[in-house]
């Protein structure tokens, strides 16, 4: 992940591995002087989807005024494991944090996005569930479904008008009567009025 900050009023002073990735490798770099990259390695991943991932500290410069702002932003952050490529986090969101006299105030808030997307399932090759993800910019109506290797449509996961953001939805691998599909190819197809992609997954029983 890259994370860009405000140098005139923070300095970084450590970054820290949490309970969710003790057993990680951690690497810190600093990059254009106002952005680190941090990247953590682990033979066994992560077990949980719950928790942080890391514990960034900064110092606040004692010549800063109280009410001064200051910005904090993810500005990069992706995820790899043995089996899918590398995935886009698909929450990401940015921070101010404005010094008051009893420190400081941290507000997090979502970052829209710019542009539509669907990325690559996760995991792949999935078993009992996947994880599919997309982004959308503006309010439209979504269709999202599943197809087979022949074009048949197996089941509609979403067909609603939908906010600007981020989203995630999960497949069971099951059709539309709730029945197990078989081990197979299969295709995931998002439809938007300005958007139309296509992505293969790989179901294994």
């Amino acid at each position: 992940m890259t994370v860009v900050y405000d140098t005139d009023i923070l300095s970084l002073e450590d970054v820290q591995a949490t309970e969710l990735t003790r057993s990680f490798s951690l690497r810190t770099e600093v990059s254009e002087g106002d952005s680190i990259v941090i990247s953590m390695t682990s033979p066994n991943g992560i077990t949980s989807e719950q928790g942080s991932l890391v514990n960034i500290i900064f110092k606040i410069s004692s010549k800063v005024d109280t009410g001064k702002t200051a910005y904090i932003r993810l500005k990069k952050a992706s995820l790899r494991d043995e089996v899918a490529d590398l995935i886009p986090v698909s929450q990401v969101t940015d921070g101010e944090i404005t010094i008051t006299s009893m420190g400081i105030d941290m507000k997090n808030k979502a970052a829209t996005p710019r542009v539509f997307e669907l990325s690559q399932n996760y995991p792949n090759p999935f078993n009992a569930e996947t994880r599919i993800c997309y982004q959308l910019p503006a309010l439209c109506r979504v269709s999202l479904k599943i197809y087979n290797i022949l074009g048949q449509e197996v089941r509609t996961l979403v067909d609603s008008f939908q906010q600007p953001g981020q989203y995630q939805v999960i497949w069971d691998g099951k059709d539309g009567r709730g029945n197990n599909v078989p081990s197979g190819v299969y295709l995931y197809r998002i439809m938007t009025g300005k958007f139309n992609a296509l992505r293969k997954m790989v179901l294994v029983h």
